[in-house]
C-alpha cells in the first residue's frame, strides 16, 4: 500500500497490539456501557483498534509529508507493535527543519483528539451511547499519543526537538544526536523502573507494558547514539584514506559516479551508506576515468574501529 507515493508496511508485530487494544478497549467499553452485550463491546474494541491504527498512520504521514516539503526523500512508513516510524533517506538539513518535521506528528494527534471530542459532545444529546463511547476513547488515545511523543526521549518526537536544540547550540549534528540519545536512554531507564514498580504495587500488566516500551526506547536511543559515534569516527576520512590502490589503468571514461562506483575524494561514510543501500560489499574507485583501486566495507569499518 502507498499513500502520496510513500510505501506503507505493516509489521507482523502490529497484529499483537491489535488484539491487545481490542481486548483492553473492550474492557473499558464494558465499564462505560454496562448494559451493552459482550459482542457489542468487543466489536467496539475492534473498531477502536482499527481507528487507532489509522490515527498512528496519520501521525506518521504528517511527519513524512512535512519531510517531503523540506526536500527529503521518504523511503517508507512501518507500523509495528510500539507505533510507527517514518524512514527518511537522510537527516534534515537544519535544526528548524528537524523541529517542524518532529512536531507535525503530535500536532496532528492533538487535532484528531479535538475532532473526536467534538463528535463525542455532538453525539451525547442524540443518545448514541456506543458512538459516544467510541469517540471519547479515540479522543483520549490521540491525546495520549500526542503527549507521549512529546516526551524528550530520543528517538521520540520530543527527543528530536531536543536534538534540534542541541544541534542549534553546538552546531554539531553528530554531537547533538549523541547528547539526545544519552537523555533518551536515561528517560527510558526511568520509565522501566517506574513501570516495574507499578507492576509490583498493583499486580497488573499495565506496568509491564511501560517496561517493554522503556526497553524499546533504550535500544532505539542506544542504536542512534552508537550510529552517531560511528559517523563521528569517520569524520574527515575519505575513500583515498582507506581504499586499496591498484596499478591497473583500465580506462572507463564517460562512466558517471553512481551507486556502483566511488571516487578517492568522497567521504568514506557516504560511500559506506551507498554500499549498504545497494547490498554491495566493495566498489571500484575511479579517478579521471581511470580505475585506481577498490574500497570495501571492511576497509571503512576497520578505519572507524581504529578511530574509536
Amino acid at each position: 500500500m502507498t499513500v502520496a507515493g510513500i510505501p506503507i508496511t505493516v509489521d507482523l508485530s502490529w497484529f499483537v497490539i491489535f488484539f491487545l487494544v481490542t481486548w483492553s478497549a473492550g474492557d473499558l467499553f464494558r465499564l462505560w456501557l454496562p448494559q451493552a452485550s459482550l459482542p457489542l463491546v468487543l466489536g467496539l474494541g475492534g473498531v477502536a483498534a482499527l481507528l487507532l491504527f489509522a490515527s498512528v498512520l496519520l501521525h506518521e504521514l504528517s511527519h513524512s509529508l512535512v519531510a517531503l516539503m523540506k526536500g527529503l526523500k521518504v523511503e517508507g512508513i512501518t507500523l509495528f507493535i510500539f507505533g510507527g516510524v517514518s524512514q527518511m533517506a537522510r537527516e534534515p538539513d537544519t535544526p528548524t527543519d528537524e523541529v517542524q518535521i518532529a512536531i507535525a506528528g503530535p500536532a496532528l494527534s492533538f487535532a484528531l483528539s479535538g475532532m473526536c471530542l467534538a463528535v463525542y459532545l455532538g453525539s451525547l444529546p442524540l443518545g448514541m451511547e456506543p458512538v459516544s463511547a467510541l469517540f471519547l476513547y479515540l479522543c483520549l488515545v490521540n491525546l495520549a499519543l500526542g503527549i507521549f511523543n512529546l516526551v524528550p526521549a530520543f528517538p521520540l518526537d520530543g527527543g528530536r526537538v531536543l536534538r534540534a536544540w542541541f544541534w542549534h547550540e553546538s552546531r554539531s549534528f553528530t554531537g547533538a544526536t549523541i547528547a539526545a540519545a544519552r537523555v533518551g536512554r536515561t528517560l527510558a531507564i526511568t520509565l522501566m523502573v517506574l513501570g516495574l514498580l507499578l507492576a509490583l504495587s498493583t499486580a497488573t500488566l499495565s506496568g509491564l507494558w511501560w517496561v517493554l516500551i522503556g526497553i524499546f526506547l533504550h535500544r532505539a536511543a542506544s542504536s542512534s547514539g552508537e550510529h552517531a559515534r560511528f559517523k563521528e569516527s569517520l569524520d574527515g576520512i575519505t575513500v583515498a584514506d582507506v581504499m586499496s590502490w591498484s596499478s591497473r589503468t583500465v580506462r572507463d571514461a564517460g562512466i558517471p559516479l553512481g551507486d556502483n562506483l566511488a571516487a578517492p575524494g568522497e567521504e568514506a561514510m557516504a560511500v559506506l551508506e551507498r554500499m549498504l543501500r545497494s547490498g554491495r560489499t566493495e566498489l571500484p574507485v575511479l579517478q579521471d576515468g581511470v580505475l585506481v583501486g577498490m574500497v570495501t566495507q571492511r576497509d571503512i569499518l576497520m578505519a572507524a574501529q581504529e578511530a574509536l
